[in-house]
């Protein structure tokens, strides 16, 4: 009985030793799997992306251009330039810049603060040389005095304040070598970009377009009317090549001094007063264009609006280049082309506003295309009977009339493509004008892209 009794202690001692055996080893287990775990979890955050969005959605998704580095970093913003030599310009939000890429950021602000007081500097030379090279016009050398004082405060600003008041936005200039692959948004994307912007909405470098629409839409933003400016906020760390310096000057002098206009089909371009309405000369141009293409091709009737000057253009490259003599011998540095776009096979009616400027000596470039429409088959009748009552538009009617090809049809449309011209001309114009009024502004923003 006693060995019984010390049989069984013994068994029970030996249980309990190895029950809490079992537990010293599970517990040793769990403190391993939860070391293995925080391990892990560091390893993750150790090697992941410094950006808090990582999960960042794709980037067709988002409604800002992505420029992906060799070093595997990403940048988000707008691309506002381009160029094999200089690389991307990218205008990126600082808050975002600071927040993803502390180190590089500060790097970053302490060049931007040096590239902006010489940028400043370069801009107060140019618009010095050009106040002399305009001295005896009024209302240009006003504008340059008051751009001069407004660019020399922001460069004293700078120089004594440093990095302080900085603009929200900055520009970032990446070599083309360091540069990956560039993905970029549609006009589209980036116009929800900057009204998101605007508005104040929260991660607009990353989150997808739609959300950001979404958001816009709460907050009853009209995102296919209401337009956005970003210029104000962005830094002038931004050199202005010479290209982009003339063709800015070429707007401000249209807008500041007098006016050189043309307007026509094709490369038949003649000189207009842009002070007086359209007249009938572009009716006459339509409707002799239109009976000369549509009648039968008949050659004695091409051969007679050709001689009226109504023969059907037949465009060339350089389409433009007879105005460009013009505004060189007379003086200006920009001029404005209103053309109409032949297409009789559509409702739509089509006119391009252009604008060319001298970027280098003898050298002119089309800064700018705008386009205006309308619909024929929604012309006021009003206008249609002011039309056929134009004297001129009765004598481009009379003679053919008189050389027997009189349609009424044809007639009746052609007249309505006349009233659709008027209108897709009136509105290109707001168009036009819209544009001046942006890039005419200031000597230094908004960027021009052409």
């Amino acid at each position: 009985m006693g060995q019984l009794l010390y049989y069984r202690c013994s068994n029970l001692a030996f249980l309990k030793r190895k029950i809490e055996f079992n537990m010293i080893r599970n517990h040793a287990n769990f403190i391993r799997i939860v070391f293995g775990v925080a391990s892990l979890a560091l390893m993750i955050l150790a090697t992941a992306p410094a950006n808090s969005h990582a999960q960042r959605p794709p980037r067709k998704s988002l409604a800002v251009d992505e420029v992906l580095l060799n070093s595997g970093k990403r940048m988000y913003g707008i691309v506002l330039a381009q160029d094999q030599k200089t690389g991307v310009q990218l205008m990126v939000n600082r808050t975002w810049f600071a927040e993803t890429y502390a180190n590089i950021y500060k790097t970053h602000v302490e060049s931007e603060v040096k590239t902006e007081t010489d940028a400043l500097t370069e801009h107060l030379f140019r618009l010095e040389a050009w106040w002399k090279s305009r001295v005896d016009d009024i209302r240009l050398v006003e504008f340059a005095d008051e751009e001069m004082e407004r660019i020399e405060n922001l460069r004293e600003d700078r120089k004594q304040n440093g990095a302080a008041n900085l603009k929200p936005f900055t520009v970032v200039q990446i070599p083309m070598d360091e540069i990956k692959s560039l993905f970029r948004q549609s006009a589209a994307r980036h116009k929800i970009a900057g009204l998101a912007w605007k508005h104040k909405i929260e991660r607009v470098s990353s989150r997808p377009a739609s959300a950001l629409k979404r958001e816009l839409l709460k907050q009853n933003v009209d995102v296919g009317k209401e337009t956005f400016d970003l210029s104000s906020q962005l830094s002038a760390n931004r050199r202005q090549s010479s290209r982009e310096w003339n063709a800015r000057l070429a707007i401000l002098e249209y807008r500041l001094r007098d006016q050189l206009h043309f307007q026509g089909v094709g490369e038949n371009l003649i000189r207009i007063d842009p002070a007086k309405p359209a007249g009938a000369t572009d009716m006459q141009a339509l409707l002799g264009q239109f009976m000369g293409s549509s009648l039968g091709g008949n050659g004695q009737v091409n051969e007679l609006l050709g001689e009226l000057g109504l023969a059907k253009p037949v465009e060339k490259k350089d389409w433009w280049a007879k105005a460009a003599k013009i505004a060189k011998k007379d003086g200006f540095t920009g001029f404005a082309v209103k053309r109409l776009i032949q297409d009789f096979s559509s409702a739509t009616v089509k006119v391009e506003y252009c604008f060319f400027a001298e970027t280098k000596t003898n050298q002119w470039e089309q800064i700018a295309t705008i386009i205006g429409s309308a619909s024929r088959d929604s012309v006021d009748e009003g206008v249609m009977a002011r039309i056929k009552a134009d004297p001129q538009v009765e004598s481009v009617l009379k003679t053919v009339e008189n050389l027997g090809l009189h349609s009424g049809d044809a007639i009746e449309k052609a007249i309505r493509q006349g009233a659709a011209t008027e209108a897709a001309m009136s509105d290109a114009q707001d168009k036009f004008d819209e544009f001046i009024d942006r890039y005419g502004r200031a000597s230094d923003s908004p960027i021009l892209n052409f």
